[in-house]
C-alpha cells in the first residue's frame, strides 16, 4: 500500500496468482492521462480479448492509473536525483532487416515514470524484507557515495547492505526481472525461502560469490 506522497505505508510478500484484466500499451496510458482514448490496447471480456476503445470500459483501471500518476507526480519532488533520465535509442527495420529509422524514446512520459516508480518501490520492499527477516542478509544493489572531485563508482551486488547513493535509498536491490537478471532470481528464491521456511538456503559467502 502506497501513500499519496509516494511513501510505502505497508507491504507484504505472498504466493499469489496474477490475473490480468487488460493489456495496455505505454502510448495508451499516456493518452488516458492526457484525457484521450486508447487505440492499441486490449481488455479481457470474459474469455475473449477485445479492442479497448475507451478506458470507461474498465473504470477501475482508469481510476488506478490516475491515482498512480498523481502519486508519481508527488514523489518526484522527494527524489534527490532522477537516476532514470536517460535517452534510450529505438529503431525500425525495413524488409531487408536493415535499420530504416533511428530515434530516441522519451523516458519522461507519464507511463514510463509510473512503471519506473512501481519497480523502484517493489525493489525497495524486497531489500528491506530480506534484510529484516534474514538479519541483514540479502542480495543488495549498493552504490557508495563518490568522494569530492571524483566520478560516482558503478553500483555492485553484495550480501551486505550499504545503500544506493545514486537513487538516494537506504535499501535497494533488483527483484522485478527474474527472466532477464540472475540477481532477481536469487531475490525471488530468498523471498520464497522466508515465506516457506523463515530462513535462507543461501549463505553470505554464496551470495557474494554470485555477486562477483
Amino acid at each position: 500500500d502506497i501513500n499519496q506522497d509516494g511513501s510505502i505505508a505497508v507491504y507484504n510478500f505472498k504466493h499469489q496468482e496474477i490475473i490480468s484484466h487488460a493489456r495496455l500499451t505505454y502510448n495508451d496510458v499516456d493518452s488516458v492521462i492526457e484525457g484521450g482514448n486508447p487505440s492499441e490496447s486490449k481488455f479481457f471480456n470474459g474469455n475473449s480479448l477485445e479492442n479497448l476503445t475507451s478506458f470507461d470500459q474498465i473504470p477501475a483501471i482508469k481510476e488506478s492509473l490516475k491515482q498512480l500518476h498523481s502519486m508519481v507526480q508527488t514523489q518526484k519532488f522527494h527524489r534527490e536525483r532522477d537516476y532514470f533520465v536517460v535517452e534510450t535509442p529505438e529503431y525500425d527495420l525495413d524488409s531487408f532487416g536493415k535499420i530504416s529509422h533511428l530515434y530516441f524514446r522519451d523516458e519522461n512520459k507519464p507511463s514510463q515514470k509510473m512503471v519506473e516508480t512501481s519497480m523502484l518501490l517493489a525493489n525497495v520492499c524486497t531489500a528491506k524484507f530480506t534484510a529484516e527477516k534474514l538479519n541483514g542478509l540479502g542480495m543488495f544493489r549498493n552504490q557508495v557515495p563518490p568522494k569530492e572531485g571524483e566520478f560516482p563508482k558503478p553500483a555492485k551486488y553484495a550480501a551486505d547492505n550499504i545503500g544506493h547513493w545514486g537513487l538516494g535509498l537506504t535499501h535497494y536491490t533488483h527483484f522485478t526481472s527474474p527472466i532477464r537478471r540472475y540477481c532477481d532470481l536469487v531475490n525471488h528464491r530468498l523471498v520464497k525461502d522466508i515465506i516457506n521456511n523463515n530462513t535462507s538456503t543461501y549463505t553470505a559467502e554464496e551470495i557474494n560469490k554470485i555477486s562477483e
